[in-house]
């Protein structure tokens, strides 16, 4: 029974914790009755009756929050002026409260801290109001909610008179709600009073509307401040706000588009019509072409040279067979001959290879090699660029757009944040941000090749169509081995090396790979394919890698409402 008490116990706890708190609740408002006087100058005189019943709770008494604030337009708010006379029970006897005047709220908490009361009792809270009027053409106006929505409990019966001292006559047509906040259920209105037909229950309100006869009562324009933005007052989707984002996109993307239509677009006649070309354009090495193709200096380009040294008799490649069930294979490069007369990029490599003796283990680069890669890298844009191909060194001018591109994020949030403070105009800020984008995005499309470079590529392309379709004509191979090694770096350098295998598939090539390739028995075509692709692949994926990292390949109308309102409970 203990256990099963320290369950339900437990239970409880979780049940109201879970809860949220409970409501201002058990007690009722049993009439709510304002009298207001309009006077001559504008003001208002407010005497409202609250008579609730607390029942058999104990509590000090009400508190009533009357709004002085309003939201007027999307820069501005209304500001009422409110002052509270005095606070007494039905009998004009005085009553304790407390004024507390917020940001857009006043709050009267009426009773003392120090006794509590039960059963039924009498409020009555007299204020006057400026600055609640409401000045049409043709006529003044009181739109005023007599209770407010904020109220926890129900209201039995609610109801208003209305008066224009010393203005005999000054008020004409009249208008009652009531109901939850819009709500256009009519109420009982006679002459000036006003009443609910039913009682109301939290969160509902009883709102009147007045015309008064226009000049009769001086009516003052409404006091107007700076409206404090939200976040979303910020944004605003008023006609002028949304035109003048959509002007700034256009405007952003065609900026882009013009961007790259003026600088990024090849230089010379447009590329025609593709033509094989037999052999590499004017004998230029795999990692020269394939930067002209994608114009980038990628590991790609300079795996093939590698692959280009070991084929032009540098290096030799023997491969090592793995050992045991977790065993992998790996390879040892072997340099054959200085390489002096090698290209700067190449020798960069060849010596980056090399620097600890003539002989290494592929394994034993990992982690080690990415930063002679990243400086032969840059030696075959600075060759590119001898060359005359580029117009501007292309890593540069990706770098150059990319950084353009993430300047214009950051200044399309920030026009963004300074536009919505200011006007609220801030989709017109972010209507910067995908132009950024844009240029994030298309950075890798912003180098423009030369003439010449424009010439070069379209040779190229002419190559690679060769090498592409050589596989549907392999007789045309059958005594040319040593276009097979000759070309295979360019195979690699193209992402093409399974189908260049494939077009020589067959034909005894024993002696162009023997003399730069050592495998682990007697040369076979058919082992080789399988070997080279897993030579090709380790080799990426090792010259990359960084310390602690493993790397990559490189191959991948009326209604309730109005002014006055609020609420309040019981404490």
């Amino acid at each position: 029974m203990k256990g099963l008490a320290r369950l339900v116990a437990v239970l409880a706890i979780v049940v109201l914790s879970a809860s949220p708190a409970s409501a201002d609740s058990g007690w009722t408002i049993r009439s709510f009755n304002a009298d207001i006087t309009i006077r001559g100058d504008g003001s208002l005189v407010i005497v409202e009756a609250i008579d609730v019943d607390f029942a058999g709770l104990e509590k000090h008494g009400i508190f009533r929050d009357i709004p002085t604030r309003y939201r007027y337009d999307d820069t501005h708010d209304r500001l009422y002026r409110l002052v509270v006379q005095r606070v007494t029970d039905a009998s004009g006897r005085g009553v304790t409260y407390q004024v507390s005047p917020g940001f857009a709220m006043t709050e009267i908490k009426i009773g003392d801290p120090g006794r509590t009361v039960r059963g039924s009792q009498s409020y009555r809270i007299a204020y006057t109001v400026e600055g609640a009027l409401n000045a049409f053409a043709d006529h003044d106006e009181l739109y005023w909610n007599v209770n407010g929505p904020d109220w926890g409990v129900p209201t039995l019966a609610a109801g208003a008179r209305v008066f224009a001292q010393g203005v005999p006559g000054a008020i004409g047509n009249v208008a009652c709600f009531q109901g939850l906040t819009g709500a256009t259920e009519t109420c009982k209105a006679t002459g000036t009073t006003f009443a609910a037909t039913r009682p109301l229950s939290p969160g509902e309100q009883l709102t009147i509307v007045a015309s008064l006869a226009k000049g009769a009562i001086a009516v003052a324009p409404p006091m107007l401040v700076d409206h404090p933005r939200t976040f979303v007052d910020h944004f605003s989707t008023s006609p002028a706000a949304l035109a003048a984002a959509a002007v700034v996109l256009v405007a952003g993307l065609f900026g882009v588009w013009w961007i790259w239509w003026t600088r990024g677009r090849d230089r010379g006649p447009a590329r025609g019509a593709i033509v094989a070309e037999f052999e590499p354009p004017d004998k230029l090495r795999p990692a020269q072409l394939g930067v002209v193709v994608d114009e980038s200096a990628d590991p790609r380009d300079l795996v093939a040279t590698i692959v280009d040294l070991a084929v032009r008799g540098y290096i030799t490649i023997t491969e090592h067979p793995k050992h045991g069930l977790f065993g992998r294979t790996d390879w040892t490069l072997d340099k054959k001959k200085p390489g002096d007369d090698l290209l700067p990029y190449e020798r960069k490599l060849f010596d980056g290879l090399f620097k600890d003796g003539d002989s290494v283990l592929l394994s034993s680069l990992k982690g080690t090699f990415a930063p002679t890669l990243k400086s032969a890298e840059g030696l075959l844009y600075k060759d590119a660029m001898q060359r005359g191909w580029f117009v501007a060194d292309p890593s540069r001018v990706r770098v150059a757009y990319a950084g353009l591109g993430c300047l214009g994020v950051v200044v399309g949030v920030g026009l963004a944040f300074l536009l919505g403070q200011l006007a609220g105009w801030g989709f017109a800020g972010l209507a910067v941000v995908p132009a950024g984008v844009a240029l994030l995005v298309l950075n890798r499309a912003m180098p423009a090749r030369t003439e010449s470079g424009a010439a070069v590529l379209e040779r190229t392309l002419g190559f690679k169509r060769y090498m592409d379709t050589a596989e549907t004509d392999r007789a045309k191979f059958a005594e040319q081995e040593g276009l097979f090694t000759a070309y295979l770096p360019y195979a690699v350098m193209f992402g093409s090396v399974d189908r260049w295998l494939r077009a020589f598939a067959g034909l005894d090539v024993t002696k162009s790979v023997s003399s730069w390739y050592v495998g682990p028995g007697p040369f076979q075509a058919n082992l080789f394919a399988s070997s080279f692709t897993s030579f090709s692949g380790s080799l990426a994926s090792t010259v990359v890698s960084t310390p602690g990292g493993s790397g990559g390949s490189g191959f991948s109308g009326g209604s309730s409402g109005g002014g006055g309102g609020g609420g309040g409970g019981s404490w």
